[in-house]
């Protein structure tokens, strides 16, 4: 796990915001949209909740996660869609921001696994 975080984070880094990059910035968020969601699913399997209320009210964690991916994919196909229309650096630079929000909460949630590591 922490080498996937690792990798993704080197992508954050490295990868160029060009104009060309909208293909990379988008499966970059798609990584850490995945991170993201393998750890809640891990983390909700061992007692936590969720507190992001617009799923958090969905009574099965498999479909909690459904109903949450199908809300980041339209949102990641509308933000490249009508901001990478005329700003395609501007839409890269927003998913590569959304990427490294949601490696940080995949770290928030192996870390919720972990209690030994929940307060450093």
């Amino acid at each position: 796990m922490r080498a996937a975080i690792a990798a993704l984070l080197v992508l954050l880094v490295v990868a160029p915001a060009s104009a060309q990059s909208l293909r990379r910035a988008t499966a970059t968020y798609a990584h850490g949209v995945a991170l993201d969601y393998a750890t809640t699913y891990q983390a909700l399997g061992r007692g936590a909740r969720e507190t992001n209320p617009v799923v958090n009210w969905i009574p099965n964690r498999s479909a909690m996660l459904a109903v949450g991916a199908a809300g980041d994919a339209a949102g990641a196909y509308l933000w490249v869609k009508v901001v990478g229309k005329k700003h395609r650096r501007l839409a890269a630079i927003g998913l590569y921001v959304a990427a490294g929000v949601r490696v940080w909460l995949a770290v928030h949630n192996d870390r919720v696994c972990r209690p030994g590591l929940a307060r450093r």
